[in-house]
C-alpha cells in the first residue's frame, strides 16, 4: 500500500486575497494527485478559514496565546510541523513558520514561495536560508531579485494558475458608440495597487470625450482617500465602489467588463490580471518588468503603460475605445493564453513536478538542520530573545542610573 505524501501549506492567516486563493486552488490540485494536504494558519484564522475545509483539506490553527513571546511561538509552531510528519512544507509569507525551520528533521522539504515583488516577502523567505530546500517565485522578476539576494540558493519560477471557465457568457458586440466598462479589482492600497490614480483616469478619459464606466472591487486602507477623490473629480456617476464581493460574483465582473485597470507601483505576477484575461476582459497595466508583461503580451492581449499615470492610462484606453474590433481580438488572444499557460490544471502540474523532483533528492539541504539553532536568531528583535527577569533587572538598573544621574 503506497502511503500518501503529507503536505502543509503553511500562511500567516486564510484573510481575502490571492495568496489564500492561491492556497485553496493548490491545495486542489495536490489533493487529486493522492496526497494529504493541510493548510496551517499562524497568526490568525482569517474570514477564509473555513473554505480550507469546503474544499476537503485539513485546516489547522495554531492558536499564539496572549504573553506569548514571538520566539515561544515560533517553537510552537515548529513543533506543529515536526508533529505532523509531513514530507514537504510550504512556507506563504510565514515568518513564524520559516523562523522554526532548524526545528524539521532532515527529511523534510521546505519550500518558500514568493507572491510579491516586496522587501518584507523577500526577507521572510530569506530566514533560515540553510533549512530550506528549494523556493518557488511567482513571476521572473521576483526569482531574480532573491537570485540576487541569496546567490547559490536554488530558485525556480511557477506562475500560479487561475479558473477558466467554459463559457464568458454573452459579452456581446461592442460598437464604437457603446459605453467601455472598466474594473478595477484587488486590495484597495495606494502604496502598491495605485487605486488613488483611478478617478483621475475616469476624468482623463471623460475629457477625451470617452463614455466610460468603472466598478471597483475591494477594500482597504486608501478606501475613504479615493472616496474623497471621487467627490474631488465629480466623477461619482461614474465609479462605483462594490466593495468585497464573494468570488463568483467578482467572476462575473470581468465578465461584464471591457478593460481592467491595473495601475500598480510593484506586484508579484498579479492574480487580477491573469483572472481578467480568462474571463475575456482586456488588461491596462503599469510595465513592470518580468511581472506585468509576463502576464500581458504589450499589444495582444492587453496594453502596458509605462508608469502609473492618469493621462498615460486614459491614452491607452482611449486607443481600444476607438478601435473595438482591436479590443475584441485581445479578449479572445488573452482567453486563449491564459487557458494554455496559466491554467489552474497548468499551475497544478508544475507543482506536482517540483514535489516529484524535491522528494527524489534534487533540492538536497546545504546544511543539516541538526547543527543550527531551533529559531533563526535574525526573525525576531533582539529582546525576544532575552528571558523577561532579565529585562525587568536591565530596566530597574538604567531606571536607578537615571536617578543617580539626577543627584550629580
Amino acid at each position: 500500500m503506497t502511503v500518501a505524501i503529507r503536505v502543509a501549506l503553511v500562511t500567516y492567516a486564510m484573510y481575502h486575497g490571492g495568496v489564500e486563493t492561491f492556497l485553496l486552488r493548490l491545495g486542489r490540485c495536490l489533493s487529486e494527485q493522492g496526497m494529504h494536504v493541510d493548510v496551517i494558519t499562524t497568526e490568525g484564522r482569517g474570514e477564509w478559514y473555513d473554505l480550507i475545509g469546503a474544499a476537503d483539506l485539513g485546516a489547522i490553527h495554531v492558536e499564539r496565546r496572549r504573553g506569548t513571546r514571538c520566539v515561544a511561538h515560533a517553537i510552537n509552531v515548529g513543533r506543529t510541523l515536526r508533529g505532523g510528519r509531513y514530507d514537504i512544507v510550504f512556507l506563504n509569507h510565514a515568518p513564524y513558520a520559516q523562523a522554526a525551520l532548524s526545528m524539521l528533521p532532515d527529511h523534510v522539504r521546505a519550500v518558500p514561495v514568493l507572491h510579491n515583488d516586496a522587501a518584507a516577502i523577500y526577507k521572510v523567505a530569506g530566514l533560515n536560508p540553510r533549512s530550506w530546500n528549494v523556493a518557488v517565485a511567482v513571476s521572473p522578476k521576483v526569482a531574480d531579485t532573491f537570485r540576487g539576494l541569496l546567490p547559490g540558493r536554488p530558485v525556480v519560477h511557477i506562475p500560479c494558475g487561475v479558473e477558466v471557465p467554459a463559457d464568458t457568457g454573452q459579452r456581446g458586440e461592442r460598437t464604437a458608440q457603446s459605453r467601455l466598462r472598466l474594473l478595477s479589482v484587488g486590495r484597495l492600497d495606494h502604496g502598491q495597487k495605485g487605486v488613488l490614480f483611478l478617478p483621475g483616469i475616469v476624468e482623463a478619459c471623460l475629457a477625451q470625450g470617452l463614455d466610460v464606466q468603472l466598478d471597483v472591487v475591494g477594500d482597504g486602507p486608501d478606501r475613504a482617500a479615493l472616496e474623497r477623490l471621487i467627490q474631488e473629480t465629480r466623477t461619482a456617476d461614474r465609479i462605483a465602489l462594490l466593495g468585497m464581493l464573494p468570488p463568483a460574483e467578482a467572476y462575473r465582473r470581468y465578465c461584464h467588463a471591457d478593460l481592467l485597470l491595473l495601475p500598480s507601483f510593484f506586484e508579484g505576477l498579479g492574480m487580477a490580471p491573469l483572472e481578467a484575461q480568462a474571463w475575456g476582459c482586456v488588461p491596462v497595466a503599469t510595465r513592470l518588468a518580468g511581472i506585468t508583461d509576463v502576464t500581458v503580451e504589450e499589444g495582444k492581449t492587453g496594453l502596458l503603460v509605462d508608469r502609473p499615470d492618469a493621462e498615460l492610462f486614459a491614452d491607452a484606453i482611449a486607443s481600444l475605445y476607438r478601435d473595438r474590433p482591436a479590443l475584441a481580438r485581445m479578449s479572445a488572444a488573452g482567453r486563449a493564453r491564459i487557458a494554455e499557460n496559466f491554467s489552474v490544471e497548468a499551475m497544478g502540474r508544475r507543482y506536482v513536478e517540483l514535489v516529484d523532483r524535491a522528494m527524489g533528492g534534487a533540492y538536497p539541504l546545504p546544511r543539516s538542520r541538526r547543527v543550527q539553532f531551533p529559531v533563526d536568531l535574525s526573525a525576531f528583535p533582539w529582546h525576544e530573545y532575552v528571558p523577561r527577569p532579565a529585562l525587568w533587572a536591565g530596566g530597574r538598573i538604567r531606571s536607578l542610573a537615571r536617578r543617580l544621574r539626577g543627584h550629580v
